[in-house]
This record gives structure tokens, sequence and C-alpha cells, in this order.
């Protein structure tokens, strides 16, 4: 990818929302560590309900920490139109176990006011 190699002699490339995600995955492979974390920073100012919970599948098969407590917040605000997206059925079938932890994280709450009017 020219991109990379543009990054790699010039500290430098055009990040945006058409090439971000490429990039990300390419700068966690090769180990590009402030490639990465600028394609972080971009993919969260631009999260939204149709692309959480792909980003929240990335973030964590790419392990980014940042990206992935910020994509799983915003899964749980804005829960209910996030499940009736296309990349919420591909977190299904692709990561059943990231789907628990949404769930289990959403009934925490209710799991402690229970307990705290016993």
């Amino acid at each position: 990818m020219v991109l990379i190699l543009d990054f790699l002699y010039t500290d430098w490339c055009k990040v945006n929302l058409e090439n971000v995600m490429a990039l990300f995955k390419a700068a966690d492979i090769y180990g590009i560590k402030k490639l990465k974390s600028i394609c972080e920073q971009t993919i969260i100012q631009n999260i939204n309900i149709e692309n959480a919970a792909n980003i929240f599948l990335e973030a964590d098969t790419h392990y980014a920490d940042l990206l992935r407590e910020v994509s799983l917040k915003y899964i749980l605000k804005m829960f209910d139109p996030i499940t009736k997206t296309v990349g919420f059925e591909k977190l299904v079938l692709e990561n059943g176990e990231l789907v628990v932890e949404i769930l289990w994280k959403r009934k925490i709450p209710e799991i402690k006011s229970t307990a705290e009017n016993n």
C-alpha cells in the first residue's frame, strides 16, 4: 500500500474516511504505532450508528483499547438503533462473545440497582 510507504518515509499520509480502516489494519499488522493512533482518532471522531458495531469488532481484533472502549460506550448508549444495522448482524455472526459482553454491560446497572434496593 502506497500510503503506508508514504508514512514510513515522510511520517505523514492522507487519512480519510475512505482509507482509514484499511490503514488502521495495516498499521496494526506492521506495528506502525503512530499511524495506528492517527487512524484511531479519525475513527473515533466519525463513529456513528451504522459503523459502531464494525468499529468495535475491528478494535477488539486489532487490540486498540481506546477505540474499543469508545465504540463500546457508543454502542451501549445507542443500543436499539445499532442492533438494527448490518454491522451488528456481522458482529453477531463473527464474534458472539463481544455481543455477550455488550449485553452483560447493559445488564450491570439493573443488577446494581436491584442489589441496592435489597
